[in-house]
């Protein structure tokens, strides 16, 4: 596997990690009580953040080479 390949993997995980962490705050604080959490909703937004990532890093990819 090539260092650039490396990277990117590195760079997703790092991204994908804080925009959860970041998402589920955001989530959370909105509702005021954690006992409203709708996991199909929680789920659906961090799948759909998860595709946005990846679709970056696959863009950032051919934008480079």
């Amino acid at each position: 596997m090539s260092p650039e390949i490396k990277n990117r993997i590195k760079s997703f995980i790092w991204r994908t990690g804080a925009m959860t962490f970041v998402a589920i705050g955001a989530y959370v604080t909105g509702l005021g009580d954690i006992y409203l959490i709708d996991w199909k909703l929680l789920t659906n937004i961090a799948v759909l953040t998860i595709i946005g990532l990846i679709v970056a890093e696959i863009t950032k990819y051919f934008n480079t080479n």
